[in-house]
């Protein structure tokens, strides 16, 4: 197999992984989920959307930092509402690439469970 098609065919199963991860998150995924985002970032963004939200208002924004990437960015809190008789929140990830000028924004939506713990949905 040649260098290049095994260059491609990782760079593919890398692309799948990050996207089938981000999916399983919850993420509405619009756009090409960029390679320097890493699955320590996913885990980040899902980490303050869950918890750091907790209680929070609607409108409040709380930021992280990979510094193993050096990606950044913040969770924002877009509203509260009621989803089949559970507690919801939707909330707008901005997400800056290794301090480079690309960045991009994903929402995703968790729901409460009745045991008080926060899970992503598909919406």
């Amino acid at each position: 197999m040649s260098l290049i098609r095994t260059s491609y065919i990782f760079l593919m199963v890398g692309t799948f992984y990050s996207a089938s991860l981000l999916a399983s998150a919850g993420f509405n995924l619009i756009e090409i989920i960029p390679k320097e985002l890493k699955a320590s970032d996913i885990e980040l963004m899902q980490l303050y959307a869950r918890d750091e939200l907790k209680g929070k208002k609607d409108g409040t924004v709380v930021n992280w930092t990979n510094e193993a990437t050096s990606n950044f960015g913040s969770v924002e809190l877009l509203k509260h509402f009621d989803m089949d008789g559970k507690n919801c929140k939707e909330v707008q990830h901005h997400v800056q690439l290794n301090a480079n000028a690309d960045n991009f924004s994903l929402k995703s939506v968790l729901c409460e469970d009745s045991t008080g713990e926060w899970y992503n949905v598909q919406r």
